[in-house]
């Protein structure tokens, strides 16, 4: 066995351990993905392995959910346990100056996503590139970046506790209007793998997935992608569709913010997924005033972007903000509705 290949997970390498270990190390190359997103004692799992003169690659994305958000307790970040391994060295590798430069690669051409959403992810990376791939530019389906108002109080007969089922009607019409466009463009289009709902909490994913499953003309919807935003990281798909209703009790900040599209780490790796079309549909004024009362919450790892008013902002000079109000769509389903799972949050 002159080359052994290997792939594992961090955890899985732990158990190698036990079988390959030698005084002279096994593996004379390890690559460790997604190593801005684990925590360090995972991270150095696998170097157990290295021999002396061993070349170690680690990639990942330090800007992404990972071990500055993920982790909580002031014991464990008082030891550096919120500092990810690839970060430390990024910043070790800084202090030294041009010397190290020559260890760290930047990648600076965005290869997954169409020309047109690059505007965002610029707000994490310096001088994105365009991606130069022809074939995908000249997309025919719709691209961009849009947002749909779910204001229930610009809806007849609706109020403020409805906000809930009113936002989870408009992002299923919204899906459908863009899975028979896609039907039409092509008629082997899979959603499953190519469409994603994606929301901060799993209440709101189950509230929309449940109604997909109880209307007819949902039928189509049923068949994409549901994921809550905390299991997105490593996903790709032409479009995704961002719920942004969160429930914040007695004026307090999301106790979940971890995990929340208000959190920049969150809103980066979820606006990433999508390689063409990004739909986010929530309150627009109460999107901005969570926001700006969320800026200083310690899970931000004190990034201070204001990642949902360049959003609106971007889809305001874009012509791509929009209300979607259909009030005979609202009306019959809000009579229709008596399972007690789907009953109006109070």
């Amino acid at each position: 066995m002159s080359h052994v290949i290997i792939i594992a997970t961090y955890t899985t390498s732990l158990k190698l351990h036990q079988y390959l270990y030698s005084p002279e190390g096994f593996f004379t190359h390890l690559f460790l993905d997604e190593a801005a997103q684990v925590r360090e004692p995972e991270a150095i799992t696998p170097l157990a392995l290295a021999t002396k003169d061993a070349k170690i690659v680690l990639a990942g994305d330090h800007q992404q959910v990972g071990p500055n958000i993920l982790v909580l307790g002031e014991e464990a970040k008082k030891f550096g346990l919120n500092v990810s391994l690839l970060q430390r060295l990024l910043k070790r590798y800084e202090n030294i100056g041009r010397v190290a430069a020559r260890y760290v690669t930047k990648l600076s051409v965005n290869y997954r996503s169409h020309n047109s959403l690059i505007d965002l992810p610029n707000l994490f990376y310096e001088n994105l590139e365009i991606n130069p791939d022809k074939s995908l530019q000249k997309c025919s389906s719709p691209t961009g970046y849009s947002f749909v108002s779910a204001d229930s109080r610009l809806i007849e007969q609706f109020d403020d506790p409805d906000q809930q089922w009113v936002e989870a009607c408009i992002v299923l019409e919204e899906v459908r209007s863009y899975l028979e466009r896609m039907k039409q463009i092509n008629p082997n289009f899979n959603p499953r793998h190519s469409v994603c709902i994606i929301t901060s909490t799993r209440k709101q994913l189950n509230h929309i997935k449940t109604m997909a499953f109880r209307y007819k003309e949902y039928e189509a919807v049923k068949k994409v992608s549901f994921r809550p935003s905390f299991m997105i990281q490593g996903y790709e798909f032409q479009a995704i569709f961002l719920s942004l209703f969160e429930l914040v009790e007695n004026d307090e900040m999301n106790a979940s913010y971890t995990k929340s599209l208000f959190n920049p780490y969150v809103f980066n790796t979820a606006i990433t997924r999508a390689k063409f079309h990004v739909v986010a549909i929530g309150s627009p004024e109460e999107v901005k005033q969570f926001e700006l009362d969320t800026l200083s919450h310690p899970d931000r790892g004190g990034n201070t972007t204001k990642c949902w008013h360049e959003y609106l902002k971007l889809c305001a000079a874009l012509g791509t903000f929009s209300h979607h109000i259909d009030l005979s769509m609202f009306k019959r389903k809000k009579t229709e509705i008596s399972d007690p799972n789907m009953e109006k949050v109070k």
